[in-house]
C-alpha cells in the first residue's frame, strides 16, 4: 500500500506540474526547484522528483547532471514544427466540437473568453494564459476524441512556456476582434469550417510574437519573458496541495 500511495502522489504531482507547463505558468529556461515544488504541492520530494523525470522523458523538461530540471529553450525551427502540428490536430478537434456543439458548451466557452479578455485588458497575464488553456481544452474535449486531446496536450506541454511571449504590451482587445469570438460564432452555427479557420488563425497569427521573438534571438541567447509577467504569487496559487 505504501508503494501504491507513493505512485499515486507522483501521478498527481505529474498532472499538476504538467498542467502548469501547458498553461504557460513556467517560463523558457526556468529551473524547477524540487524543494519549492514539494512545498507548494504539500508532498515529499520523492514523488515530485519522479514527476519531473517523467516530464523530462516527454521532452517537456531538460535534466542535466548537478542541475535542477529546467524548461527547454526552443529553436525557431522546432517551435514552428510544433505549431504546425498543433494546427493540424487542433483544427480537427475543433471540427469535432462543432459537430457536437450545444448551447451549454457555447455558454461555458463564452464565459471563459469574457474572463480572458478582462484579465488581458487588466494586464493579468498569467491568469490570461490559464484561461486561454481552459478555453481551448474545453473546446477540444467536446469533440469526444480522447486520444486526439492527449496528443494536443503533448504539444502544448512543450510550447506552453512560450505563451509568455504573447503579451509584449497591454493593448486592449475587443470581443469581436479575437479569434475566440469567431470560434463561438462557428459553434453556434455548427459550422466546422468557421471553427477550424478561427483556430488556425488563433495559433498562427496569435503566435506571431513568439516567432518574432525567436527570430530575434542569437543561437546562444536565453529568452526572458517580458517583465510585466508576474510569476510568484500567481503560480503558488495555481499549484494545489496534493496531500
Amino acid at each position: 500500500m505504501r508503494e501504491l500511495s507513493r505512485a499515486n502522489l507522483a501521478s498527481r504531482a505529474y498532472a499538476e506540474i504538467r498542467k502548469e507547463l501547458i498553461a504557460g505558468q513556467f517560463e523558457p529556461g526556468e529551473a524547477l526547484k524540487l524543494r519549492e515544488l514539494s512545498e507548494r504541492l504539500g508532498t515529499s520530494q520523492t514523488p515530485v522528483r519522479e514527476a519531473l523525470m517523467k516530464l523530462a522523458a516527454e521532452r517537456a523538461l531538460i535534466v542535466e547532471p548537478g542541475r535542477s530540471p529546467r524548461v527547454p529553450n526552443l529553436t525557431l525551427a522546432r517551435f514552428v514544427e510544433l505549431r504546425d502540428m498543433r494546427v493540424a490536430l487542433e483544427t480537427l478537434a475543433g471540427k469535432g466540437a462543432a459537430e457536437n456543439a450545444t448551447p451549454s458548451l457555447t455558454q461555458e466557452l463564452r464565459s471563459l473568453h469574457e474572463r480572458l479578455l478582462r484579465a488581458k485588458n487588466e494586464a493579468r497575464f498569467k491568469e490570461t494564459l490559464a484561461l486561454n488553456r481552459s478555453f481551448h481544452f474545453v473546446l477540444y474535449k467536446a469533440a469526444g476524441r480522447d486520444i486526439l486531446v492527449a496528443m494536443i496536450e503533448s504539444l502544448w506541454v512543450q510550447t506552453g512556456p512560450y505563451l509568455n511571449f504573447l503579451y509584449p504590451g497591454t493593448v486592449a482587445v475587443s470581443d469581436t476582434s479575437h479569434p475566440h469570438a469567431r470560434i463561438l460564432a462557428g459553434l453556434e452555427a455548427k459550422d466546422a469550417s468557421i471553427v477550424a479557420t478561427a483556430i488556425e488563425e488563433d495559433i498562427v497569427y496569435g503566435g506571431r510574437p513568439v516567432v518574432d521573438h525567436l527570430i530575434g534571438l542569437k543561437q546562444d541567447d536565453v529568452p526572458h519573458p517580458v517583465s510585466a509577467l508576474p510569476i510568484g504569487k500567481s503560480r503558488e496559487k495555481s499549484l494545489p496541495r496534493i496531500e
